[in-house]
């Protein structure tokens, strides 16, 4: 048995003299005439605390593959109890990783370097590199690095680590700094290229934080003319992720769902400028969502050629419609 918990929520509801049931991604069903055939496995049971709702975390029988689940609802006298019609629920892999393949060990000037081949499962097993960014925001898992690579010596070191998935960059016009955008954090920071080893956590005056509590998720960095840094934000804030700051394990469950139940944010048009010192320069806003995701911009000099993570087309408008 592969232990990877799927989320399942249950309502029992009694309309006009019926009993009504509904699980997570079903429709309200009347509970079913008879119990549905096949062989089943009790995986999970809740007290009842007279809650209109409950929600229990279930182990499934194997990974990424439809597993049926049902729930049964029970009165005080044991003759008399209710089943809902069966759907089916899958998790998705959080297993242990494979091992590692081609794995090689090399002694040299007092030190052993190991190499093995690169382990793709994770992107794969999501969906692609897409759905593994949703799941390490949603995580929070803050596993990002800025690094700093020197092709003379061909040395790289860090210089800010525990951002919770880094992304974009642009340098200050003098070369001294760097623009980051830390996309799960809904923030952007302002790190001197002196910084060595911050931590997100702990920032100091050489690295700190320029813009936070942004509404969105930011993307991509780009210089603009006029001392103009674009950015787009390719999500608004959600809810559920606000909401379960708290909750880790809530968040580590969500993605577990069927992909259509997760907590992923409307579709919403949002990109803006900003100076060195943080000041909002220029904030342009679709809330229809027409043109989705929005990642980054960029400028020429009458318009402004803004891109999306998954529009089939390039997005544009004229610089004076924007006020430039």
């Amino acid at each position: 048995v592969q232990n990877s918990p799927l989320l399942v929520a249950a309502e029992v509801r009694e309309v006009e003299g019926r009993f009504y049931i509904t699980g997570l991604g079903l429709r309200v069903s009347e509970i079913a005439a008879a119990f549905p055939s096949g062989t089943w496995e009790l995986v999970a049971s809740v007290p009842a605390l007279q809650q209109a709702q409950y929600v229990v975390a279930v182990p499934t029988i194997s990974n990424a593959a439809p597993n049926g689940f049902l729930v049964t609802a029970h009165t005080t006298t044991p003759s008399i109890w209710y089943v809902s019609a069966d759907t089916a629920g899958q998790s998705v892999d959080n297993l242990a990783p494979a091992q590692p393949t081609q794995l090689t060990a090399a002694y040299a000037n007092g030190q052993t370097n190991l190499q093995w081949a690169p382990n793709t499962e994770h992107a794969k097993a999501w969906g692609g590199t897409f759905n593994a960014s949703v799941l390490d925001i949603v995580e929070h898992r803050a596993t990002g690095r800025l690094l700093e690579y020197d092709p003379a010596t061909k040395s790289t070191r860090v210089l800010l680590r525990d951002l919770c998935f880094a992304n974009g960059l642009a340098l200050s016009a003098d070369e001294r700094s760097v623009f980051v955008n830390e996309t799960g954090s809904y923030r952007i920071w302002k790190v001197g290229v002196a910084a060595n080893d911050v931590s997100a956590k702990q920032p100091d005056d050489a690295a700190q934080v320029l813009l936070a509590n942004l509404p969105g998720h930011p993307d991509n960095l780009m210089r603009g003319q006029d001392g103009r840094i674009w950015v787009g934000l390719v999500k608004p804030r959600g809810a559920f992720i606000d909401d379960s700051a708290g909750k880790p394990w809530l968040r580590e469950l969500a993605l577990r769902l069927p992909k259509s139940l997760w907590p992923v944010p409307p579709a919403y048009g949002h990109v803006f400028a900003f100076d060195e010192s943080g000041k909002v320069l220029v904030d342009l806003q679709d809330p229809s969502g027409a043109y989705p995701e929005t990642t980054a911009v960029t400028e020429s000099g009458d318009r402004l050629y803004i891109q999306s993570l998954h529009a089939k087309t390039l997005g544009w408008m004229d610089k004076k419609q924007a006020g430039l």
